[in-house]
């Protein structure tokens, strides 16, 4: 009950641009080209949960690689010794200068990793805190070489290999995008099982075609 008021206090304060499965579709699209094209190849896809989850099973049919998860937190806090997942937390804390710390909740096992050749996988990519902390886990175990895939990040990220598109970093920020599987969506005022316009400008135009 909290947790759904404060993401709707959350959405009326610090407007979300939330994407429907059509345009996650054509940023996959671009991402799959990416990495088809690098010549790169991959034993393993690493799924950052949760909003790693669909990207990563997704690439996973269209490379026909395994997928298996990793789970990484940023945005609890702790009352009362109960975890409560708060909206806005990391916004407001950019905002106010405060650098986020990933922290690993769930890792991947040793013999999963080492002599393999790794993609770590997730929604998008802001900070870029969550990758690193992931490629820092993953190249303890030592793989062939591990590298990161995004649905889309910005220009300016330097813990992104592939990306479905590069936006430039203030106007990544400004748009706020949500993916249609995110904690917020579930509060936004329409049918995710419906089709609806695509709410960010032009994203036809934008993202390459594959």
């Amino acid at each position: 009950m909290i947790s759904g008021l404060a993401h709707k206090a959350y959405n009326k304060i610090k407007r979300c641009n939330f994407l429907s499965y059509e345009d996650i579709d054509k940023f996959m699209k671009s991402l799959v080209k990416n990495i088809e094209d690098s010549k790169c190849d991959f034993d393993l896809l690493v799924g950052i949960a949760s909003g790693g989850d669909y990207p990563s099973k997704r690439l996973s049919e269209r490379l026909g690689v395994k997928h298996i998860p990793m789970d990484i937190s940023h945005y609890w806090i702790t009352l009362n010794s109960k975890k409560i997942k708060v909206p806005g937390v990391l916004w407001l804390a950019r905002h106010l200068g405060y650098k986020q710390k990933a922290k690993i909740e769930r890792d991947v096992e040793e013999k999963d990793i080492t002599g393999k050749k790794i993609l770590i996988v997730d929604e998008d990519s802001y900070s870029g805190e969550t990758l690193k902390v992931a490629l820092e886990s993953i190249n303890q175990k030592k793989p062939i070489y591990a590298k990161t895939a995004v649905l889309y990040t910005h220009d300016n990220n330097k813990f992104v290999d592939f990306s479905g598109y590069n936006f430039k970093e203030k106007d990544l920020y400004d748009l706020n995008l949500r993916a249609p599987w995110s904690i917020s969506a579930k509060y936004h005022n329409y049918n995710l099982g419906k089709k609806h316009s695509i709410v960010v400008p032009n994203l036809e135009l934008v993202v390459s075609q594959a």
